[in-house]
């Protein structure tokens, strides 16, 4: 489709990124610029370099800004067209609906381009006329993203930024890179008293080979886990946070490597790993002697239940042995949601204490020692049962595993899955270190 010519007025003003062009500014800009003399001064700096904004972006969706102090590099996803000013047009990503990506500031990207793409926000659409002196790249040579670029010509592109992704420089030294591909809820914490985590990963080889992955493992950030760079990652992430990790040797298993170790393939001397990892949850203790442990799958609505209100709740429950064993199962399928009043004697001190904990529509696995369940003499009864009922020695039952939601209307069957698989797709687009190719 072609591009169209009923525009108006440009935008007045509009925010651009690129740091070579106004660091000077930038260095003064909180005692002498604004971000709108910013902005002026760049527009003198390339007349005939404007901007139409024709989709306002995402709402409550930000520009492109290097906020983080360890800022590396932001990698978009586009779809553009470019035509000449004759409306004549030489290249699109919509012919084969792939979108392009890429670094801003990667070297074989037309600065035109890139200036565009840096003033926009993820669902933003907008039209850009780019003068001849724009259309190689930053140090004068001929542009490979977008391909075809007609030499010596003032060009109109027609961009949408489909998806941006922040990449951080966690120690300031590239040893090791997070693209962020899914952000966290925004009232989770980055920091919590608990010192235990609950994530997903897999670690690969520059190769792909996967040489260590988990669907669901618990580690201590004191102690670390697999690696040094994985307690360091999430320290800086939010539960529900999805990340994509380059990590140098000296984070990984440095010179010696590491031996295969069960199914688990060798990591060669001197290897980067590629790791893909989302932070599920930290796991909490709660009750009295904060002898249950917590972990949340999926956060709720923020509606707490209080201890005092005596409230009656609407649970989905998956109760099993420590084996895996299946000893209660509510809500589910056809079943009408398990209902029960809190704090009242109808289920084990266990549920009630956990359930206490939970906002509606949360969904959350809790692991109950034996003096919060059934306790050593066992029980042949389920979890909704008083734990003071009568019961016959079962020695089997030490521990109470149980799966409990709100009445959020979730499928059955689907609330641990719904926390998140990690995509293995969503890599990087470079291989190597080097200087962060935004400065």
């Amino acid at each position: 489709m072609p591009i169209s010519h009923e525009l108006g007025e440009p935008d007045e003003s509009f925010y651009n990124l690129w740091k070579e062009e106004c660091e000077e500014l930038w260095e003064e800009e909180d005692e002498l610029w604004g971000d709108e003399d910013v902005e002026e001064e760049l527009s003198l700096r390339h007349p005939g370099f404007n901007k139409w904004t024709v989709q306002q972006g995402a709402a409550g969706g930000d520009h492109i800004r290097a906020k983080d102090k360890n800022f590396y590099c932001f990698e978009v996803q586009v779809h553009f067209t470019g035509e000449l000013v004759d409306g004549t047009q030489f290249v699109s990503s919509r012919e084969n609906d792939i979108p392009e990506r890429f670094i801003l500031g990667q070297e074989d990207v037309m600065h035109g381009f890139n200036l565009a793409v840096s003033s926009m926000q993820p669902g933003e659409k907008a039209i850009f006329t780019i003068p001849s002196a724009l259309t190689m790249t930053k140090a004068g040579s001929p542009a490979s993203i977008p391909s075809n670029i007609p030499p010596n010509q003032t060009l109109r592109f027609e961009i949408e930024l489909i998806a941006m992704f922040t990449i951080i420089d966690i120690f300031k030294d590239e040893g090791i890179l997070k693209k962020i591909v899914k952000n966290a809820e925004p009232d989770r914490k980055q920091s919590h008293s608990s010192d235990f985590v609950f994530v997903k990963y897999d670690a690969c080889l520059m190769d792909g080979t996967s040489v260590s992955k988990s669907e669901g493992v618990e580690f201590s950030l004191t102690d670390g886990f697999f690696c040094p760079a994985f307690a360091h990652a999430v320290h800086t992430m939010k539960e529900g946070e999805e990340a994509v990790l380059i990590v140098k040797p000296k984070y990984a298993f440095g010179e010696q490597g590491r031996p295969s170790q069960g199914e688990e393939a060798a990591v060669p001397p001197d290897a980067t790993l590629y790791v893909h990892l989302l932070f599920v949850c930290w796991i909490r203790r709660i009750g009295e002697d904060q002898a249950i442990a917590k972990k949340t799958l999926r956060i709720g609505n923020s509606q707490r239940i209080h201890t005092q209100s005596q409230a009656v709740v609407k649970v989905r429950l998956l109760g099993k042995l420590q084996d895996g064993t299946v000893f209660d199962r509510r809500g589910y399928g056809d079943d009408e949601p398990f209902e029960f009043v809190v704090d009242e004697g109808q289920v084990i001190d266990g549920l009630d204490e956990s359930v206490m904990t939970m906002e509606e529509g949360e969904v959350a696995e809790f692991t109950i020692p034996p003096q919060h369940a059934f306790d050593a003499v066992g029980s042949d009864q389920p979890a909704s049962t008083p734990s003071t009922a009568p019961s016959t020695p079962n020695p089997a039952t030490p521990q109470t595993n149980a799966l409990a939601t709100g009445t959020s209307g979730t499928p059955s069957g689907s609330a641990a899955q719904s926390s998140g698989t990690i995509n293995t797709n969503r890599g990087f687009l470079f291989r190597c270190f080097g200087p962060s190719p935004t400065s």
